[in-house]
């Protein structure tokens, strides 16, 4: 929020209001709102600014809320299963062995489809050897999760 009143404009300053917490991306707490003087002459400058560091904490906010929901390693058909059933939201990689009948019975069972073959930089650092549901050989590493 940008404020300009009569006292700015006599002092040639804005006042910009963020609505959230630059920082972590909360609404501030009532009361407590970060206000920012500027010099009119600087207020392109200022908002390309803050633009920028409100693009990059919210990269970061939505990198660490994936983070936190990702989970690697599982052991059993029966443990992403257990996932799934919770309804928490969860992105599960694991092995698939690339036909088409697997994914339809987890679809079946649990709601979650593949997602994603994820790129080489997301892979697990092992890549799973089994597809988890049948046991077969895996073909490819994805990445299952429900739609909600």
């Amino acid at each position: 929020m940008i404020e300009i009143r009569s006292k700015h404009v006599a002092n040639k300053t804005v006042v910009i209001v963020p609505r959230i917490a630059l920082d972590t991306q909360e609404a501030p707490k009532p009361g407590r709102k970060q206000k920012l003087f500027v010099g009119a002459e600087f207020l392109c400058d200022k908002i390309e600014d803050l633009a920028g560091e409100l693009q990059a904490q919210l990269l970061k906010n939505a990198k660490a809320r994936r983070e936190a929901n990702t989970i690697r390693g599982v052991k059993s058909y029966d443990e992403m299963k257990e996932i799934f059933a919770k309804g928490e939201g969860a992105f599960v990689y694991a092995g698939w062995n690339g036909d088409p009948a697997i994914e339809a019975k987890v679809k079946e069972e649990t709601k979650a489809t593949i997602r994603c073959i994820p790129d080489t930089e997301f892979r697990s650092a092992t890549a799973p050897e089994k597809c988890l549901v049948s046991g077969d050989a895996a073909k490819h590493e994805v990445i299952w999760a429900k739609a909600y």
